[in-house]
């Protein structure tokens, strides 16, 4: 049914009523808090606290808050108790006026929060105080003098703050979960040593995500770093097996094998007889294979310039490798089917160990039923479930139905449980929404709207308020109604539910998101995440500077690069300014993954197909891939925002 959004007069009375209704059972309030609440899984398997109570008196007190003038008296109120009163009213009265002096930025607020927590370091608001502090820096506008960018300076100091949060021995659960979620936004910004400790302060707590934030560290680590940790206590090869073994296959993919043997000789001294220790030998040995690599792309024909550009990611990645051991074949699919299959059947004839290609799906598909069982082939082709047609067949890529997976498995790890899909009129749009919808229900979701937008319409508050209205708990609506009948047999109210779905998936261009953003303000669907892919990328996604689009997060597919390879220095040696295209990182990444496999650890045949499943993955430059049981390459992509009309990193 249609229902009017109610005046902000009925609005007032109902939400009274209904505050009534439940303020008849209300438990023992928690401490009040700037913190907002999220819907979150449970992050840590660590023990970690509940929430510390207020007292009734400073809970009185903090009501006044929000009255006109009510701040003043609060402060003052809350200066005389953290003088007058005994312990423990006084130091959680001092607390108490920190968070309001930094929440509302008065002068000397950072000052006099570093004065309290020197001097009670291990109060139950001290950990509290120090995410008081992280968001405070956030709201801050930084001007520095340093060889530093002011977002660098300003994330490093809130990564500073959040990891003191999260080592606190008096954390919560609760506040572990906003430390975590504000941590992911900004450490993409910080310098390497913060971010560093902030990954390794988070790991030990979000033990759910571990393996995640321990590649994040790796990815920041240089040796020298690696080993002053180690020297500090921080970390050990016995307790930080992980942290050692992701750092070690970075370098082994990126060729840095001196960086390899001088941890291996380390740990040969200092723990000699850890599993740790043999697998990084073993890679630091410098021994290689000979490996065949045979290239199937189309060098000819109408996608010849796609061809060529992968082409020069796989030569790029083979230069890197120093060895002369390592042999390609290179055959020309053209633009037919038949000239793909004759190529395979070439490359067989010159027994390669590796197959890269074919680009197009087409091409893939006519070779499943000719592929060899014992020979790996990493296609580009966007088709992720052709995979399922051989063991031997490996789809690497970044589409967006690629994207559209990860960010459903994003979301269920975000707790989010219940999503609406929007897509736009073509084909590859509607392709990415479903993409979405099944692996959200498959990993235990609620898709609760698969809608398509209306071809060549500008307004389409229609169908965004009938998706509103399909969200909504129709069981809980009839209670609500049973009870203001009830209660307030003479009021005509309409009901206007809260939004019934945790997030929105939608899957069109960035100009029509941008102009769906005040649509689904006007329809009251708002401060819930709206998530997409690459695809809102088109250079229209900030038309309305992103006003009404603060909860959206997205992905944005162009890496900085900044690894120990220097990857991008060399693409511009060789090919000059500017960025490689997705389909030249790609190819590099897929050889670098067949070199890494065949030459420097010597596995060919079926024992290279199983290590491609390999749970660890790779690192890459497209982003951290893990082949599933199916052979199709799980991606890890960055996730961007938008903050003051600029797109910015997130978690």
């Amino acid at each position: 049914m249609n229902r009017l959004y109610p005046t902000p007069i009925s609005s007032a009375i109902f939400i009274l009523l209904i505050a009534s209704l439940l303020s008849a059972c209300a438990n023992k309030q928690p401490i009040h808090s700037s913190i907002p609440s999220t819907h979150q899984k449970e992050t840590s398997s660590i023990q970690l606290l509940a929430p510390p109570q207020n007292s009734q008196e400073i809970s009185d007190l903090l009501q006044l808050t929000d009255e006109k003038g009510g701040l003043d008296i609060v402060l003052d109120a809350l200066q005389r108790l953290s003088n007058e009163s005994p312990t423990p009213l006084k130091e959680e009265a001092a607390f108490r006026r920190i968070e309001l002096l930094l929440k509302n930025h008065y002068p000397n607020a950072l000052a006099e929060a570093k004065l309290l927590l020197q001097k009670e370091p291990n109060h139950a608001l001290a950990a509290y105080a120090h995410f008081w502090i992280a968001l405070w820096w956030q709201s801050q506008d930084i001007e520095i003098n340093t060889e530093l960018s002011s977002a660098t300076e300003q994330a490093n100091m809130i990564l500073d703050e959040l990891t003191q949060t999260l080592r606190h021995p008096r954390l919560t659960r609760e506040l572990a979960q906003q430390a975590l979620a504000l941590g992911r936004t900004e450490s993409p910004n910080a310098s390497h040593e913060y971010a560093i400790n902030w990954y390794l302060a988070a790991a030990h707590i979000d033990t759910a995500h571990k393996d995640e934030w321990l590649r994040a560290a790796a990815s920041n680590l240089s040796l020298q770093q690696l080993l002053s940790l180690q020297q500090a206590g921080m970390i050990s090869p016995q307790q930080d097996a992980m942290l050692y073994s992701h750092f070690s296959r970075l370098q082994l993919m990126s060729g840095n094998i001196e960086n390899l043997q001088t941890l291996s000789n380390i740990l040969s001294d200092n723990a000699p007889y850890l599993p740790l220790t043999q697998k990084i030998k073993r890679w630091a040995s410098g021994d290689t294979q000979d490996i065949y690599i045979g290239i199937l792309l189309p060098l000819t024909g109408p996608y010849a310039n796609f061809g060529k550009e992968a082409l020069n990611g796989i030569r790029l990645a083979m230069s890197e490798q120093k060895q002369g051991n390592l042999h390609l074949y290179i055959e020309d699919t053209g633009d037919g089917v038949d000239a793909t299959i004759a190529a395979y059947q070439k490359l067989n004839k010159q027994s390669v160990d590796w197959i890269i290609g074919p680009l197009l799906s087409k091409h893939t598909e006519a070779l499943l039923p000719y592929l060899k069982r014992n020979i790996p082939i990493i296609s580009l082709s966007k088709q992720n479930n052709l995979a399922k047609a051989s063991p031997a067949l490996f789809i690497h890529n970044v589409a967006k139905n690629t994207q559209a997976v990860f960010m459903a498995q994003k979301s269920i790890n975000q707790g989010l449980q219940r999503m609406a899909v929007i897509s736009g009129t073509k084909q590859s749009e509607v392709n990415e929404a479903e993409t979405f919808a099944n692996e959200f229900i498959r990993l235990g979701g609620e898709i609760t709207s698969n809608i398509a937008l209306h071809d060549n319409t500008l307004d389409q508050r229609n169908i965004l308020n009938d998706l509103r209205e399909n969200s909504d708990d129709e069981a809980l609506l009839e209670e609500l109604l049973s009870d203001l009948a009830l209660f307030s047999p003479e009021l005509n109210l309409e009901v206007h539910m809260p939004v019934g779905i945790d997030g929105l998936y939608i899957a069109t261009s960035g100009k029509k998101v941008s102009e769906l953003a005040g649509q689904l303000a006007y329809v009251d669907i708002r401060n819930i995440p709206i998530l997409g892919s690459s695809r809102w990328m088109d250079g229209h996604l900030l038309d309305d500077r992103g006003r009404n689009l603060s909860s959206a997060r997205f992905i944005q597919h162009n890496t900085n690069y900044q690894d120990t390879s220097n990857f991008l220095e060399k693409y511009r040696e060789i090919w000059g300014q500017g960025q490689p295209k997705n389909l030249f990182v790609i190819a590099y990444d897929s050889t670098r993954i067949a070199t890494l496999l065949g030459s420097r650890l010597g596995l060919h045949g079926y024992s290279a197909i199983q290590a491609m499943h390999d749970t660890e993955g790779f690192p890459n430059k497209s982003g951290h891939v893990y082949f599933n049981e199916f052979g199709v390459g799980n991606k890890t992509f960055k996730i961007f925002k938008i903050k003051r009309g600029k797109l910015v990193p997130s978690s």
